[in-house]
């Protein structure tokens, strides 16, 4: 599988947690979808005041894709989308993505 992320199966999903978001973010929905090959969380973020949805995408990197490199304790490597809904930025986070070619 392209994306596949060393040491994840395919239920595993990212957690919230998981996402370094700035100080006074609020995190309003979390949930998890599952398809063919994997599973992802879908995390609905309210910027904090002063930032818009989209200067919260630049700051995570995720405009319009990122990647949290793994480490030593977990190396799966998380790949992040974003999604401007109102006021809200809608995080697709996964360890199944291939990186985003344009």
């Amino acid at each position: 599988m392209p994306g596949y992320s060393q040491g994840a199966t395919e239920g595993d999903v990212p957690s919230a947690s998981s996402i370094p978001l700035p100080a006074r973010s609020q995190i309003v929905d979390v949930s998890t979808d599952c398809a063919s090959g994997g599973c992802w969380s879908l995390i609905d973020v309210r910027p904090p005041e002063g930032m818009t949805p989209a200067d919260l995408a630049r700051e995570l990197g995720i405009d319009p894709q990122g990647k949290i490199s793994g480490n030593l304790l977990d190396p799966r490597t998380i790949w992040l989308r974003g999604e401007q809904k109102g006021g809200i930025l809608s995080i697709k986070a996964d360890y199944w993505s291939s990186e985003w070619t344009p």
